[in-house]
């Protein structure tokens, strides 16, 4: 079959693409996540791949293998360099042909004419260019192969030889012209070159003076819309018009027939591959500082979790930035474990740990490499969250009776391969109402069979059941007040840390009395 995409295999159907980011979004902080991703706004195009999860191993194990094959430098360079020159090739073809075509006569130059046809000259140099290099070095991963095939087939395909044969033609006739430039104040003639005298090198002698040999010239950059644009477009007017009319009688007939002369799959690979570059460059950022990165293995017959050494993204590039140190966690659950209930001290990273494994999830339903040194799972087909938000003064609901229709919806949409992530529910009730309507949801998320974790101050939530763990922030033995935002597999306890919290912030007693005297 032939290939199509380099985000989906070739037997497999591409699924629709979303515009707008999945609810969990800001929950996860996968909003701040996607924004770094693609801070630079040329790749906003990519940004609903991000907001569109997997539902078929095969396409994410697709997607892991391209992303893997990115790592080498070898790979990772020079299909940066092809995705940047093809999309900045396309840009230009777009310009020069909506000039061409534009209703303004002024626009129609003989030298608009000559940058479409070295833009297609450029295309067929680059396109030959990355096929003989990938074939070199013989891609391991199914997407580059079948895309280095397709390559294959297209530089021998009809559409690409006419346009290499045309512009080399073309390219041998220009380049064999010669015409001589006599400016008279004002008045610019030329005519056919008849071996007169040539001032090249007199001009160059004449300017040497003045370069200074301890300094390097700097180099000008060549710009296709450069200084007197309309001097040379007119001069260039004047060879094609008086001296050499069935020459660029040719290039008129090029532009006519090669205007669109780049293939629609060699843009889309250029505009696609972009998608794991980007993903690799902001893996990079955290390699860096020694962090790692894996794939994911995937579980389809039995759930499992395991997670070594995971971090939160979001934060751990804050963290990056203020040159803090970043904790890493580990999370070990197997086939009968479902529901971890996560207790401990406020502060002490719980709900870190949990956004950890709801991004975790997310980006390996992706088909992208994941924070840690190693990982099982099994992609979730949903995912949900309930996180605190702010009381509305326009809602007609009450803080509790909002979150209990907000959890009643989840259940009715969750199934047995669904992730809940549930963050410090029920803080507007009380204590002794919280513990039995947590266990009502407790009961209802065991019924349902799907993955929860649910953060909670309330540790007598916690019940000795198979299908239940219990987690929990820890802290330093030693000193309380310092947290080690270590979550660890640990039953919970009562020790809420007020105090050493209150003694942190000078809000003791003690402490205020002695700041109101």
């Amino acid at each position: 079959m032939a290939f199509k995409s380099i985000m989906f295999p070739d037997n497999e159907k591409a699924i629709n693409l979303k515009d707008t980011a999945p609810e969990y979004f800001d929950d996860l902080n996968l909003d701040q996540i996607i924004d770094s991703i693609l801070s630079d706004k040329r790749l906003e195009y990519l940004r609903a791949y991000y907001y569109t999860p997997l539902a078929s191993g095969k396409i994410i194990a697709y997607r892991q293998m391209i992303l893997k094959e990115l790592n080498d430098p070898d790979i990772f360079n020079p299909l940066l360099n092809f995705s940047e020159e093809i999309r900045s090739l396309e840009s230009r073809r777009t310009q020069i042909c909506k000039n061409l075509f534009s209703e303004a006569e002024y626009r129609k130059t003989f030298l608009e004419k000559s940058r479409l046809y070295s833009a297609a000259f450029d295309y067929c140099t680059i396109v030959k260019g990355i096929y003989s290099y990938l074939k070199a070095k013989n891609p391991e991963s199914e997407g580059l192969r079948s895309f280095t095939q397709a390559l294959s087939a297209y530089i021998s395909s009809d559409d690409f030889i006419n346009v290499e044969r045309e512009t080399c033609r073309l390219r041998s006739i220009f380049s064999s012209l010669r015409y001589t430039l006599n400016i008279n104040q004002s008045v610019i003639t030329v005519k056919k070159y008849s071996g007169e005298k040539e001032y090249k090198d007199k001009i160059e002698r004449t300017f040497q003076k003045f370069n200074d040999d301890d300094q390097a010239i700097p180099e000008i950059k060549k710009s296709d819309y450069g200084f007197a644009e309309h001097v040379e477009a007119g001069i260039l007017n004047l060879v094609a018009t008086e001296i050499y009319k069935d020459e660029f009688s040719q290039l008129d007939e090029f532009c006519s027939a090669f205007c669109n002369f780049m293939d629609p799959l060699i843009l889309l690979f250029a505009k696609e591959i972009m998608f794991y570059i980007s993903y690799s460059v902001y893996m990079d950022k955290f390699k860096r500082q020694g962090l790692a990165f894996c794939i994911p293995e995937l579980k389809d017959d039995k759930f499992s979790f395991l997670l070594k050494d995971g971090f939160d993204l979001a934060l751990a590039e804050k963290l990056i930035r203020c040159g803090m140190k970043i904790v890493c966690n580990d999370i070990s659950i197997n086939q009968d474990e479902r529901i971890v209930i996560i207790t401990g001290p406020n502060q002490g990273g719980k709900t870190t740990f949990a956004r950890m494994i709801g991004q975790i999830s997310y980006l390996a339903s992706l088909g992208c490499h994941i924070p840690g040194l190693f990982a099982s799972l099994e992609i979730p087909d949903k995912i949900f969250t309930h996180f605190e938000k702010h009381e509305s003064v326009l809602s007609l609901e009450g803080k509790l009776s909002d979150d209990i229709l907000r959890i009643n919806s989840i259940l009715s949409a969750a199934t047995p391969k669904s992730l809940i992530i549930i963050n410090e529910f029920l803080a507007s009730t009380s204590i002794e109402d919280a513990v039995i309507i947590g266990k009502l949801i407790l009961n209802k998320i065991s019924d349902k069979k799907c993955i929860c974790l649910f953060v909670t101050f309330i540790y007598d939530l916690y019940e000795t059941k198979e299908n239940i763990v219990s987690m929990k922030a820890s802290i330093e033995k030693e000193n309380p007040e310092k947290r080690t935002y270590k979550i660890v597999r640990e039953l919970p306890d009562d020790k809420a840390y007020a105090l050493c919290l209150a003694n942190k912030f000078g809000i003791t007693k003690d402490a205020i009395i002695e700041r109101i005297k």
